[in-house]
């Protein structure tokens, strides 16, 4: 099980491995981007990845992308049980 789960907060350590990276929302993720993990996505035969919404001031999506656990830093847990 991982240590990141849904509505933690992240920050973006890398991109090796991002899927939608080519421009879901207004822009790119780049490394040092926080979000909020919206979804875990999580497969038998596959290592869970987390769909990553990062917001802009004005409440627009910047991003939505998917990630690898590794490519992301937990900056904030969330209360919410799973």
């Amino acid at each position: 099980m991982s240590a990141i789960r849904e509505y933690d907060v992240v920050r973006v350590r890398s991109l090796d491995g991002c899927h939608g990276c080519a421009g879901l929302g207004a822009r790119v993720p780049v490394i040092g981007d926080m979000g909020t993990v919206v979804s875990l996505l999580s497969a038998d035969d596959q290592p869970d990845r987390f769909m990553v919404e990062c917001v802009m001031p004005d409440a627009t999506t910047a991003w939505i992308a998917s990630f690898p656990e590794h490519a992301l830093e937990c900056i904030e847990s969330s209360d919410i049980a799973p």
